[in-house]
């Protein structure tokens, strides 16, 4: 009798294992595996279902990947660096005990915030030049444009650093 319960306990316990490791495996983000069922509840929850063809291949779970990572290092700079006193997060949780997606959505805004739109800075010979570089006659135009392509640097930049601070792996 315990010869047979042993046997059916090795069995079951193959199963469990094999289910575990049979997912698979998109990346890592220093201790956290990344599973294809990880980001199947990000593009649920955050991104949409314009988002889940991705799912389907290689190239999109890679790129879902990425994103779910930056989000994840942002969010965690960001709890470090905001305050929960932070105008913005307290603007818009109205002092009501909000869900946790919202509340880290509200930190990672503060974080980009003040990283990137409260560091931006245009300046007149800047515009000019842009403006007659781009054959552009409407400064709005031109600041609009220009403040984008900022920010898209600026942004690329902030990634690249937090990136950098961790270990990120793709399988």
């Amino acid at each position: 009798m315990k010869k047979v319960f042993g046997v059916l306990l090795v069995i079951i316990m193959a199963g469990v294992l094999s289910t575990v490791s049979a997912e698979q495996k998109i990346a890592r983000l220093d201790d956290e595996i990344i599973t294809k069922t990880t980001l199947e509840k990000y593009v649920d929850n955050f991104l949409g279902k314009e988002y889940e063809k991705m799912l389907n291949s290689d190239t999109g779970l890679k790129k879902l990947a990425d994103f779910y990572i930056n989000r994840q290092i942002i969010l965690e700079k960001a709890k470090k660096t905001i305050k929960p006193e932070n105008e913005l997060l307290k603007g818009h949780m109205h002092g009501e005990k909000e869900n946790k997606r919202t509340e880290n959505t509200m930190y990672i805004t503060a974080f980009l915030k003040q990283e990137i739109n409260d560091k931006l800075n245009l300046t007149k010979k800047e515009m000019q030049r842009y403006m007659k570089q781009n054959n552009i006659d409407s400064k709005r135009e031109a600041e609009i444009k220009l403040s984008n392509e900022k920010r898209k640097k600026m942004f690329g930049e902030l990634i690249a650093g937090l990136r950098a601070e961790h270990t990120i792996e793709y399988f």
